[in-house]
């Protein structure tokens, strides 16, 4: 007698379990032992047992109406049979329903029947998004069933997470299904790079680096500089990159989603990238020493950030500064494409590879009768040993020793001329205008300008013509120069580009450059 009564416990507990959760009855669940069930017009079995909590027999299940019923034989096998427990049969069961996966408005899949997951209590809208997450595994990779949405049909609002799949008018069939809409996900996104000097590249599509990866502005800025530009972008670190949500957007956080951006959606507006790179070849001016012509300026052409990194390279690039006593200083060494035509704009500087002009200025002041300090004295010292102011001149000698000199008019406190360095012949006297790097207004201070200006030239001719009328610092200097008549303006310094030179020669300037062993070379 124990042993039928254990088996009684155990079969009505699983029937339990297999129900509606109602543990003190069986709707909605019919169990039998033996061969498989009568049919409805057989004899039903009216022996049943009732048990303090829970009911055990053998009668039709109510939701089965014309279904099965149990009956007992003397000797079966033992058969279990579960029926309305999964609601696998009629449509409208209350742990199934149909549904159809939707992104936006389209339809990514067509209706299909999910089941309440095991571990669901009740199947409710939570659960469908559940089933519906497991079911559509493949196509909702990365999203969670919580942002999911279930909707009854189109345009239906967003049901409540608790509502019974029962109390639902839709999803009871296949003409009606719920409708399970995934968030919009984006995969792509067009984007157009916008350099330092204002111009742009054609728009670019940039893809998700992943469909599990957020795709955020962080992300587009990786793979601008991973995969769309990368010649472009070549030593450009992402986090310089700037991300504008079109024409008239602001800076974006690298956090913000793509998907909640107005432009990006096509080529025609862009998310425009901003980069701290030249898009169109750069022209920027270098000073290179040639080891037979002395310092020489280039024009160096650049296409990308890529060539110019190419270019230093090879040979260190640095930022020099003229300093008031014509030596050099490094201010800094150059490593990007911008940086090197910020430097170029800056006054009294200049961009300089090769040899070293400390090591030539230090060659000049070691030169046998060279030893004269500051840029008057070592480019006058020069001018006096070159070739060519020789061969045109004859011997020529220095002025004061190479030094300065400076006239003031008689009966004046202010300075009349001050003469950067005088080198002389029995008639002639060559005017050194000497500047670490030569510019136009350098020739406009010797030759002045119509109406404006009265150019060195002319005021040492005046000096020339009356001495006794003028006193000069040192006060000697003024005897070594009477009696000369001409005057010839040379125009020195290390570094000249090519447009000053030809300027200088239309003004019929000599354009003269120490080679760093105490000897000048005409330009």
């Amino acid at each position: 007698m124990a042993k039928v009564v254990s088996l009684v416990v155990f079969l009505a507990t699983l029937a339990t379990v297999c129900s509606t959760g109602f543990v003190g009855g069986t709707e909605g669940v019919a169990a039998f032992v033996g061969f498989p069930p009568l049919r409805a017009h057989e004899p039903a079995c009216s022996v049943t047992k009732q048990l303090p909590w829970v009911r055990v027999g053998c009668r039709v299940a109510p939701e089965a109406a014309g279904g099965f019923v149990g009956r007992r034989e003397a000797t079966p096998p033992p058969l279990l049979g579960l029926r309305g427990a999964w609601g696998w049969g009629a449509a409208g069961d209350s742990r199934t329903c149909w549904v159809q996966l939707r992104v936006g408005d389209e339809a990514l899949s067509s209706p299909l029947r999910i089941i309440c997951p095991s571990g669901c209590p009740v199947f409710d809208v939570d659960a469908v998004k559940k089933a519906g997450k497991a079911e559509f595994a493949e196509d909702l990779e990365g999203v969670s069933a919580a942002k999911l949405v279930v909707t009854e049909g189109e345009g239906g609002e967003a049901l409540r997470a608790g509502q019974a799949v029962a109390d639902l008018k839709c999803g009871k069939d296949e003409e009606h299904p719920l409708l399970l809409h995934a968030p919009k996900s984006v995969a792509s996104v067009w984007v157009q790079l916008v350099g330092l000097d204002g111009a742009r590249s054609d728009p670019a599509m940039v893809s998700a680096p992943s469909q599990r990866a957020v795709f955020n502005v962080d992300a587009v800025k990786k793979q601008v500089n991973k995969e769309v530009f990368t010649n472009i972008l070549k030593g450009v670190s992402e986090v310089t990159l700037h991300v504008f949500d079109g024409e008239k957007g602001e800076v974006l956080k690298a956090g913000t989603l793509v998907k909640e951006l107005g432009a990006g959606g096509d080529e025609a507006n862009p998310l425009l990238v901003k980069a701290p790179v030249f898009l169109e070849p750069v022209e920027i001016t270098v000073w290179i020493d040639m080891p037979d012509n002395g310092l020489e300026d280039t024009v160096e052409r650049f296409a990308s950030e890529k060539e110019f990194l190419g270019f230093v390279a090879r040979s260190k690039l640095k930022h020099k500064e003229i300093l008031e006593d014509g030596t050099f200083k490094t201010r800094s060494t150059i490593k990007s494409l911008p940086e090197a035509v910020n430097a170029s704009k800056v006054q009294d500087t200049f961009l300089y590879t090769g040899y070293t002009l400390d090591k030539r200025v230090q060659d000049l002041e070691n030169t046998d009768d060279n030893r004269a300090e500051g840029l008057e004295q070592q480019t006058t010292r020069a001018i006096v040993r070159d070739e060519s102011i020789r061969k045109e001149f004859g011997d020529v000698c220095l002025v004061n020793n190479g030094a300065s000199v400076e006239f003031r008019k008689d009966g004046h406190k202010d300075k009349f001329l001050e003469c950067d360095g005088l080198v002389k012949n029995t008639d002639t006297l060559i005017l050194n205008e000497a500047k670490a790097k030569p510019v136009k207004d350098h020739i406009d201070t010797l030759v002045g300008k119509a109406n404006k200006l009265v150019g060195k030239v002319d005021k040492l001719k005046m000096v020339l013509e009356e001495p006794d009328n003028y006193r000069s610092t040192p006060a000697d200097a003024i005897d070594e120069i009477k009696g000369l008549k001409n005057v010839v303006p040379v125009l020195s310094g290390y570094l000249f580009e090519q447009v000053i030179q030809q300027s200088a020669r239309e003004h019929s300037i000599r354009c003269m450059c120490p080679d760093g062993t105490g000897y000048s070379m005409a330009q």
